[in-house]
C-alpha cells in the first residue's frame, strides 16, 4: 500500500479500477510504535488474525482481538496500534461503493446506497468475535473468492457484497452520520484531513495555529479541540512526530547532511533538532544512519 505525503489518504498502487476489491495481508508491529495516521475512498473491512490491537476511528477508540473484524468506512481518520508483544496479523478487504453502482436498479440505489455513498449512514466499526458469525463467514467468502479468482468471481464478489450490505443494514449494525452536512460544508473528519493536508505541504515552514486557521476557515480553538478528539493527539505533537518522520526517511533514502535534513524538515537549528531526535528515538540522527546504512 501507499500513502499519499500530501494528504495521508492511503492508495493502493495494484489496484485494478475496473473492478476495485483486493485483499491485502497486513502486519502492524508490535506496541511502541503506531500505524500512522491515514484514510482512505474505499470501505475497508478487517479481520484480526491474530494479537490485541488499539484502533482510533474518527476518534472513537476499540480494543479488538483475533477473530474480531473492524470496519473502515470511507474517509474515517483512523490508527492503530498493537497491544500485545510480536508481530499482529490482519487481512485486509477493499471494496468500493462502485461496484454497487447500476442504472437499472435506480431505486434500490437511491433508498439503500447512497446514504452510504454520501455518507448520511455509516457502519459500526467493530464488530466482536462470536457475535455475527453469518457476517464473519460472508467476509471470510469474499477474500477467498479475491485470492482464488476462479471463473466469475467478479460475478460472486458482488453477489457476496451485496449480502455483506444486506446483513449490516438488516441487523442495525450501522449509524447516522451526526457530522454529514449540505455538500458545501465541513465535517469533522474533512477538517481533520484538511489539517493534515496543510500540515504536510507547509511542515518545512514556521507553522502556527493561526496560519491552519486562516487555511481551513476554522477557530483555533475549535481546531485543536476537534483535531485531538478525531486523532487522540494534538495538533502539535502530530507536527511534530510527521517533521521526525519525513527526517528518518531522508536519513534513510538520502546521503544529505543532518544540517540540511534539519532545514528541510522545519528545523533552523541543527543542535536541537539532533537533541529532539535524541529525546524521542533515544538515538541521535546520526547514530540511526549509521544503524539503517549497511
Amino acid at each position: 500500500m501507499y500513502k499519499n505525503q500530501k494528504t495521508n489518504e492511503e492508495t493502493f498502487p495494484n489496484k485494478d479500477f475496473k473492478f476495485p476489491c483486493f485483499v491485502i495481508e497486513s502486519t502492524l508491529i508490535p506496541k511502541t510504535n503506531e500505524l500512522e495516521m491515514h484514510w482512505h475512498h474505499d470501505l475497508e473491512i478487517i479481520q484480526v488474525l491474530s494479537g490485541k490491537v488499539a484502533y482510533l476511528i474518527n476518534g472513537f477508540p476499540y480494543d479488538v482481538e483475533a477473530g474480531d473484524l473492524v470496519i473502515i468506512n470511507p474517509k474515517q481518520v483512523h490508527t492503530a496500534r498493537v497491544l500485545t508483544d510480536g508481530l499482529q496479523y490482519n487481512k485486509v478487504l477493499i471494496l468500493s461503493y462502485n461496484l454497487l453502482s447500476n442504472p437499472w436498479i435506480e431505486s434500490i440505489q437511491e433508498k439503500y446506497f447512497e446514504p452510504l455513498i454520501q455518507q448520511k449512514l455509516v457502519f459500526s466499526n467493530h464488530i466482536p468475535k462470536n457475535t455475527h458469525l453469518e457476517l464473519s463467514v460472508l467476509i471470510n467468502d469474499i477474500i477467498q473468492i479475491i485470492e482464488q479468482k476462479s471463473a466469475y468471481y467478479e460475478l460472486n464478489i458482488i453477489s457476496k457484497f451485496y449480502e455483506v450490505i444486506t446483513y449490516l443494514l438488516s441487523n442495525e449494525l450501522y449509524y447516522t452520520n451526526l457530522a454529514y452536512k449540505h455538500k458545501n460544508e465541513l465535517d469533522s473528519g474533512s477538517i481533520t484531513r484538511l489539517i493534515i493536508e496543510f500540515i504536510h505541504e507547509n511542515h518545512m515552514s514556521m507553522l502556527t495555529l493561526d496560519s491552519i486557521s486562516k487555511h481551513t476557515n476554522v477557530s483555533k480553538f475549535y481546531l485543536c479541540r476537534l483535531f485531538k478528539k478525531t486523532t487522540g493527539t494534538s495538533i502539535a505533537n502530530y507536527l511534530i512526530h510527521y517533521r521526525f518522520s519525513v527526517a528518518k526517511r531522508l536519513l534513510s533514502d538520502t546521503k544529505k547532511s543532518i544540517s540540511t535534513i534539519s532545514y528541510e524538515v522545519g528545523f533552523n537549528n541543527a543542535s536541537y533538532f539532533a537533541s529532539k531526535f535524541k529525546s524521542l528515538y533515544g538515538i541521535t540522527p546520526k547514530a540511526f544512519r549509521a544503524q539503517i546504512t549497511p
